[in-house]
């Protein structure tokens, strides 16, 4: 699970002026303990601005304009941090700092050869990828990149977007965020293994569950209910006939009609297959169903 994550942009040293920010932060963990080493790091992390003002201090960031709790997290931030403050504190502060400015997960695997994967194709682990609408500032756009990165990433799970959400969704949505991350721990598998059509549109979609290994005939289910089941967390698989899967994520049509309606609960929406092993597990490939 990874929430409003870091390293979604891309690496910072693509030129002169971003690349000085890494070195920046490698040059202070790198710096001696003196006196002012603490008065400079507190000035450096909450009151520091730069270009003239208009980029504030980092934990301005940290949550969304309005939010009641603001101050008060910001403040015991600031108090927390006055109390493990140390020499080796510091260092760990700038050193992640710098290396999530210089890490990328869409960036290739080395830096700018086509020739090498992007980071993001190597994730096949299950992942819930969450994001604040809030947390898309000018630089960073955290919440515009991890929808990119969602996108594209071939690892099974979902992706978990919110409105008047800033960066710490933990703090700002506590009792939402616990029942989603529940929700996706909880989740069950569901394999696709055939589909029924009609004037060669998809009807009905022939449905297993993956733990069950004595249920040898699909079922068949709607499209509602297998929309139904993605939001509720499950995950979906098609399996093709060579027994690979393609993992399946709900899309949406451009809208049909007059002034755009859709004409009905969940038209214009349809079951895509993401991350395709062989077009045998495509979706729209599968066989008909018995």
């Amino acid at each position: 699970m990874s929430w409003d994550p870091a390293s979604v942009w891309p690496p910072k040293v693509a030129h002169a002026i971003e690349y000085l920010a890494p070195n920046s932060c490698f040059d202070q963990c790198g710096a001696d303990e003196v006196t002012e080493s603490r008065d400079d790091f507190f000035f450096q992390s909450y009151l520091q601005t730069h270009a003239l003002g208009m980029i504030h201090p980092q934990p301005d960031y940290w949550y969304r304009d309005g939010w009641v709790g603001k101050p008060f997290h910001i403040a015991q931030s600031k108090f927390a941090r006055f109390e493990i403050y140390s020499k080796f504190f510091r260092q760990w502060h700038w050193r992640v700092a710098g290396e999530q400015l210089i890490y990328s997960h869409i960036d290739n695997e080395i830096f700018r050869d086509g020739n090498t994967p992007f980071r993001y194709e190597k994730n096949v682990v299950r992942t819930l990828l969450v994001a604040g609408a809030y947390d898309d500032y000018l630089g960073t756009n955290i919440y515009s990149n991890t929808i990119f990165l969602s996108e594209r990433i071939p690892a099974p799970g979902r992706r978990l977007l919110l409105n008047t959400t800033g960066h710490s969704v933990h703090f700002e949505r506590p009792m939402y965020f616990a029942r989603e991350i529940v929700k996706f721990l909880n989740a069950q598998t569901w394999l696709i293994t055939c589909v029924k059509r009609k004037d060669d549109e998809i009807q009905t979609y022939g449905v297993k569950k993956s733990t069950d290994p004595a249920e040898k005939k699909p079922v068949q289910k709607s499209l509602n209910w297998c929309i139904e089941r993605i939001d509720q967390g499950d995950d979906l698989y098609s399996v093709g006939s060579d027994g690979s899967q393609g993992y399946v994520r709900v899309a949406h049509r451009k809208p049909v009609g007059l002034m755009g309606d859709p004409g009905g609960e969940n038209k214009g929406y349809y079951l895509r297959t993401v991350g395709d092993v062989t077009t045998m597990n495509n979706i729209e490939s599968l066989g008909e169903c018995e």
